[in-house]
């Protein structure tokens, strides 16, 4: 049995450099704030209505194709939403 692996290895190397990387930033809730803002807005609106309409646009409704282009447009107001409150 071995009490200081690999795994604890990279676990306290991975711990070290976010602590290192939170110390060096000075307003690192704004970056961070920017960063989920930015992420949150790209997964959670334009992903899935840009993949759902290119893997499956000859199977799909016109319906279907508006309801994703209103949610495409839906997260890019969201997306700049949450940049300019995260900058501002």
């Amino acid at each position: 049995m071995v009490l200081f692996g690999y795994e604890s290895f990279s676990g306290i190397l991975i711990l070290t450099i976010s602590a290192g990387i939170a110390a060096s930033v000075p307003q690192l809730g704004n970056v961070m704030s920017l960063a989920g803002s930015f992420v949150t807005a790209t997964v959670g609106f334009l992903l899935p209505a840009v993949s759902h309409t290119l893997l499956l646009y000859n199977q799909l409704s016109r319906f279907t194709i508006v309801a994703n282009i209103i949610f495409l447009f839906s997260g890019l107001v969201v997306l700049f939403a949450g940049v300019y409150t995260s900058i501002v």
